[in-house]
């Protein structure tokens, strides 16, 4: 389960939130497994650390409930302080304590920042911060690096239980958000749908068995409509163009190609095809919202077009049609890759044109996607999940 997988983490980087330690060595936020997702060409994966809780010390100071004691009633009838209520007053900081643990581990502040992912300038502040929030000096500094005292150790090896506790809290948090987000409903188009999602579904369902995924496939303006009225949580679409209400990714590359009968006479061509003679050519062609009829007309409207010879909803049946003669078409690469093999199409060169595309995951509201959906995306880049 994806909110168990804290338990193979170190405890002793809870907590380890750049936001709250200072800048990392790298300078920003990490990237790699579903950074929140962010909707530019490199797509910044999710941030280890975004579901990490924010440092007690930037806690804004409420006023006290009257229903929450912080005072604990014995059998006795005595009174004491309520557990945590020492913690809360004194706000210790937990990326601090791992820093200290992680000294104890390595031998010297140096390797215990790198292994932190921390300038080791920041650990020092952090580390002087833990000495005066606790009014104990818990490192021996020399110019042969930082030693613990004492006291450190003992104040490490206290940390320890604490650091795992956390660690723990966290990861079963994630399996309660997970449990309540298992569902995954995606919208994708035709040549995604038929020709890479059942890829990534069966894949993505060996990483994440708890999480059921239902497909929808329809053409991209349909799956652009059914996110923007909520029914979807992401969707895959091969349309050119920015959409103003969605944020997405580019997942996958595709190139669009022209394909005819064998004995079809553009087939046995020695030279490309022209744009214009294509443009003037009756095609079959999909129906209006599809993104590869979009593609195809933004690529052809610089020229005088002819009329479809016939125009269908279903890839399948446009390459059954050009296979029993019919008419050519301009199609996915991947949707005519069985037929090309087995010499029932072949594929015409075009002049001085690219109908590369990209194909790309889209989602609403945000521009930052986290859950199932991001490590769906995530899966369908190629990229490790968390």
């Amino acid at each position: 389960m994806s909110g168990l997988e804290g338990g193979g983490r170190d405890p002793r980087r809870v907590g380890t939130d750049p936001a709250h330690a200072g800048n990392r060595a790298s300078g920003g936020p990490g990237h790699g497994g579903p950074g929140p997702l962010a909707d530019d060409p490199d797509l910044a994966a999710r941030d280890p650390g975004h579901d990490r809780p924010a440092p007690l010390d930037d806690t804004p100071d409420l006023p006290a409930d009257p229903a929450i004691p912080t005072r604990a009633v014995g059998r006795d009838g005595t009174t004491g302080r309520a557990p945590g209520a020492d913690v809360g007053r004194d706000r210790l900081d937990l990326l601090p304590l791992s820093l200290l643990v992680a000294i104890s581990t390595t031998g010297s502040l140096g390797a215990a920042a790198r292994s932190l992912g921390l300038a080791q300038p920041n650990a020092s502040r952090l580390l002087r911060r833990l000495e005066a929030d606790l009014h104990l000096r818990l490192v021996d500094r020399s110019p042969r690096g930082s030693t613990l005292t004492a006291d450190g150790r003992l104040v490490a090896d206290w940390a320890e239980p604490v650091l795992e506790a956390a660690s723990r809290l966290l990861a079963g948090a994630r399996s309660l958000r997970v449990d309540a987000d298992s569902t995954l409903s995606i919208g994708a188009s035709l040549t995604v749908g038929e020709h890479l999602a059942p890829g990534w579904l069966r894949t993505f369902r060996d990483l994440r068995p708890h999480v059921s995924v239902r497909l929808s496939v329809m053409n991209s303006a349909d799956v652009v409509e059914a996110l923007e009225r909520g029914r979807l949580d992401l969707g895959f679409i091969e349309s050119p163009g920015r959409l103003a209400r969605l944020h997405g990714t580019v997942v996958a590359r595709d190139e669009l190609v022209v394909v005819v009968a064998p004995h079809h006479p553009w087939a046995r061509r020695r030279r490309p095809l022209p744009l214009a003679e294509l443009a003037g050519t009756p095609l079959i062609v999909r129906e209006p919202g599809s993104g590869t009829r979009r593609t195809v007309d933004d690529l052809l409207g610089a020229f005088d077009r002819a009329q479809p010879v016939m125009e269908l909803s279903s890839t399948g049946a446009i390459v059954a049609s050009v296979v029993a003669g019919s008419g050519p078409a301009v199609l996915s690469s991947l949707a005519v890759e069985g037929a090309r093999r087995a010499g029932t199409l072949v594929v015409v060169p075009v002049e001085d044109a690219s109908f590369a595309r990209s194909l790309r995951a889209v989602w609403r509201p945000t521009p930052r996607l986290l859950g199932p959906a991001g490590d769906f995306v995530l899966h369908a880049r190629g990229r490790p999940l968390p």
